[in-house]
């Protein structure tokens, strides 16, 4: 099994891009044990998992303007809908996990004559359905000015009756009025025959989330996905997008 070292790990939160004020970040998926042992267990304890939960926590050097103020914006702020991507590069095609979580954390400072630090932590909340969905990079950070078809990955459900597709647009910095990011499906990774599952309206800085409950309904054998740019209104917009899938 190949190992990596982890050097250039992307960390975007809604139209804020992290990373370089980042040194350290995790995500952990775990369920809770509950305890079914019963007589008849030959005095072993017998265990299931129960509820499923998400948690991340990442931090770095102090020294940042706007994205110091967006983080502090999501702590335990219900109405806030924050769109978290981890990555492990910053390449299309790279690995990344999307989350819609609730910030619990904040801290920053340090200590005179020190670097002053940051930290974020929080969880997966509620309504959310699963906590945590792994896909990848399909467009990477870039300015966009016309036509970029994204990197497709191969997706498939444990559950094709019960999952959905989630795509992620990161929205960085605009000069332009619209744009739609298109998310497809084909049955070959040159989506030579592709089909528009959803569409997503780019009007200006920001994370725009969806979520298409169909499009494992009926998966065939159409299950690379890929986003794609199209009908840009304007000179550009900077962008990162991602999408994944939960595996229950």
């Amino acid at each position: 099994m190949a190992h990596i070292s982890l050097t250039n790990a992307q960390i975007y939160l809604n139209e804020v891009d992290l990373t370089g004020d980042t040194n350290t970040v995790n995500i952990e998926a775990t369920a809770a044990e509950l305890d079914v042992s019963t007589f008849g267990d030959d005095g072993w304890m017998n265990r299931i998992g129960g509820p499923k939960s998400v948690s991340f926590n990442m931090g770095g050097w102090w020294g940042f303007e706007q994205p110091d103020a967006e983080t502090f914006d999501h702590v335990a702020n219900a109405q806030s809908d924050p769109a978290l991507t981890l990555a492990i590069d910053d390449a299309a095609g790279s690995v990344a996990y999307l989350l819609r979580p609730t910030v619990l954390e904040r801290q920053a400072g340090g200590v005179y004559g020190d670097p002053g630090t940051w930290s974020m932590a929080g969880m997966s909340r509620a309504g959310q359905r699963f906590g945590v969905y792994r896909g990848g990079i399909s467009i990477a950070k870039q300015t966009v000015t016309g036509v970029v078809s994204g990197t497709g990955f191969q997706l498939a459900p444990a559950d094709s009756t019960n999952d959905a597709i989630n795509a992620v647009v990161h929205c960085f910095a605009d000069n332009a009025t619209s744009m739609d990011v298109i998310l497809e499906r084909d049955d070959n990774a040159g989506f030579t025959s592709a089909t528009t599952v959803a569409t997503i309206s780019v009007t200006g800085v920001g994370n725009y989330w969806i979520t298409s409950e169909t499009a494992f309904s009926s998966l065939a054998s159409d299950d690379y996905f890929r986003l794609r740019t199209a009908n840009l209104s304007g000179t550009n917009f900077q962008i990162a997008a991602a999408l994944g899938v939960a595996y229950a």
